[in-house]
């Protein structure tokens, strides 16, 4: 049975890559997960046996945070909750240039909601990926060792 924890782990380790260097793979019927790194090590015979499993059976690509509406539109809506009309505009100000992420959090440490910030994305990260699981008819065991089985599908 995959577990939650698993994916989770999968879905930072993508995320902390650069972009299409590496990704991660749920297998639904094998209740397990698979890590592909960098291209740079495709020659490693473990990796080789990893794509051809992942290409002989059934198994979705662990989305990244774009996938999941987790990058700017995350910081609109914690913005939206928590900061004044001037404080928002200033942040739309912020992400219409380079180093947006960087200046985000300064501006959150000016304010002292740097914590806050953490808090609020990775439960939204959480949320996101139970959704993404959920969508996709995947079952798995929760943080509190909870069975939890997809919604049905409506067609």
């Amino acid at each position: 049975m995959l577990k939650f924890n698993e994916i989770q782990e999968a879905y930072d380790y993508v995320a902390f890559c650069n972009p299409g260097e590496a990704a991660a793979y749920v297998g639904k019927e094998q209740g397990r997960v698979v890590l592909i790194p960098s291209e740079m090590a495709a020659d490693d015979q473990e990796i080789q046996a990893a794509y051809r499993e992942i290409e002989e059976g059934e198994w979705l690509q662990i989305p990244d945070k774009y996938d999941l509406g987790l990058g700017k539109e995350l910081v609109f809506r914690f913005a939206a909750g928590r900061l004044s009309g001037p404080e928002q505009d200033k942040v739309e100000r912020i992400f219409s240039h380079r180093g947006a992420y960087g200046n985000w959090k300064d501006f959150l440490c000016e304010r002292g909601l740097l914590q806050e910030w953490y808090d609020f994305s990775e439960q939204a990260e959480v949320e996101a990926l139970k959704d993404w699981l959920d969508f996709n008819q995947v079952a798995y065991e929760d943080e509190n060792g909870n069975v939890v089985t997809p919604s049905p599908k409506e067609w």
